[in-house]
């Protein structure tokens, strides 16, 4: 997924509101803002449910070495972090570069950095994802969860809200591949301006559908459109065993 506006982005930041979802032994639901860099390497910082404590939700943050991802080359950072509550509590989840280091903070508290080889997206747009993984049906409880104030940083160190954004659902990588003519099980329903829930029981759109475009959302300083990004927002999917066939995609 790429800005329609290109812009190198040396940060991204978002707040989300804790949700405490029934226990879900089956799968782990996940809530995050995440960049891949300009050498192919991916970043993200967020909550998850984890069945192995009963679903309540947990920080963490993550990271892939270039192109890491693309082949599901492992975790790393923090998976197990303390938990974020109680019920209805916002956080804010960021990421910045200082230099080639990535820094992953949770309410401005550090949570972990790493030398990930790059200090900037390359182009790449800043994306915040409602995720199901590891479901073994299409069952799977996600959410509903809300993400407000969308923001990114630019190569001055300028923060910008995001005045654009497109909405993308799929299945993620790994996946197995749905039964022909199913529905895909999750949606996206914007709320107000860079304000939106991701989930269950959701209207599903077209891919790279535009849902919010408000260029007053910029600061008042020097904006020019360089400085006006265009994101993909999106809820994945990634169903396993149930369907044997596997496939790959982003």
């Amino acid at each position: 997924m790429q800005s329609a506006t290109r812009a190198d982005v040396t940060g991204a930041s978002v707040q989300i509101r804790t949700r405490v979802p029934s226990y879900n032994p089956n799968a782990y639901t996940s809530y995050w803002v995440g960049l891949v860099l300009s050498n192919g390497a991916f970043v993200q910082v967020g909550y998850v449910s984890w069945p192995a404590n009963a679903g309540y939700p947990q920080r963490f943050w993550e990271y892939f070495p270039p192109n890491g991802a693309d082949i599901g080359d492992g975790f790393h950072g923090d998976s197990n972090g303390a938990p974020v509550g109680p019920n209805d509590t916002w956080y804010t989840y960021s990421i910045e570069s200082k230099g080639n280091t990535w820094y992953a903070y949770i309410n401005g508290i550090l949570d972990g950095s790493y030398d990930l080889g790059a200090s900037s997206s390359g182009g790449n747009a800043p994306y915040a994802v409602a995720e199901v993984e590891q479901a073994y049906d299409t069952k799977i409880p996600l959410g509903p969860v809300e993400f407000r104030d969308l923001e990114y940083r630019d190569m001055n160190n300028l923060w910008y809200n995001v005045s654009a954004a497109v909405a993308w659902m799929g299945y993620g990588l790994g996946s197995g591949t749905p039964p022909n003519g199913m529905n895909f099980p999750y949606g996206l329903e914007v709320i107000g301006n860079n304000d939106w829930i991701a989930g269950t029981g959701l209207p599903t759109t077209y891919n790279n559908t535009s849902i919010w475009t408000n260029s007053a959302a910029a600061p008042e300083f020097s904006v020019t459109s360089a400085h006006t990004l265009i994101v993909s927002l999106y809820v994945s999917a990634t169903l396993l065993r149930k369907f044997p066939q596997t496939k790959k995609c982003t």
